[in-house]
């Protein structure tokens, strides 16, 4: 297990997964079958509204271990590569309608957010959007990038002050050690 997880609350809440891909590789990803993974960085945005919290979400996500169940299809890609960094902000924040439902989840926001952001596309149509109420076109998003020193700290700039000023909220960053 990675250093840096054990500083996340335990709170529920909403996160950002940031994931270098240094070379191209193919993986399965349960049922939308066999992708091309190429280099740059990858951004998941996922909830963790579970009695778990933040906390035992990211945690499962960080370990590695050969019996690990794949669940999410998340698990799939982080069977090839390490999380770099996390964003995060605590729930409550999704906005009920007059229905008492979210008018858009806080998930939704990030990946609408992040693909108004230059050279932000949807690698893989649907991953980790299987549940999504909002025809999200995906829950990850990918950057192509030449692997230069300081892009993944200029993409977590570009995003939390992005969050800052759309959702008044902090949005914490973990930076996790190998």
């Amino acid at each position: 297990m990675r250093e840096g997880w054990e500083h996340l609350p335990p709170a529920r809440g909403y996160y950002l997964l940031f994931i270098p891909i240094k070379e191209e590789k193919q993986i399965r990803v349960g049922s939308l079958g066999s992708q091309v993974i190429s280099p740059g960085m990858y951004v998941y945005a996922g909830s963790a509204l579970g009695s778990g919290g933040l906390r035992g979400r990211l945690r499962r996500h960080l370990e590695r271990t050969a019996d690990k169940k794949r669940f999410w299809h998340i698990d799939y890609l982080l069977d090839i590569a390490r999380v770099q960094a996390i964003a995060f902000l605590c729930a409550p924040l999704d906005a009920p309608d007059f229905r008492g439902k979210p008018l858009l989840s806080i998930e939704c926001l990030f990946i609408r957010t992040l693909l108004t952001l230059p050279l932000v596309r949807v690698p893989i149509p649907g991953f980790g959007a299987s549940d999504c109420r909002h025809d999200c076109p995906a829950h990850l998003i990918y950057v192509p990038h030449g692997g230069g020193a300081g892009f993944a700290e200029e993409l977590l700039s570009q995003i939390t002050t992005t969050f800052k000023a759309l959702i008044g909220g902090m949005l914490q960053v973990i930076q996790l050690t190998p």
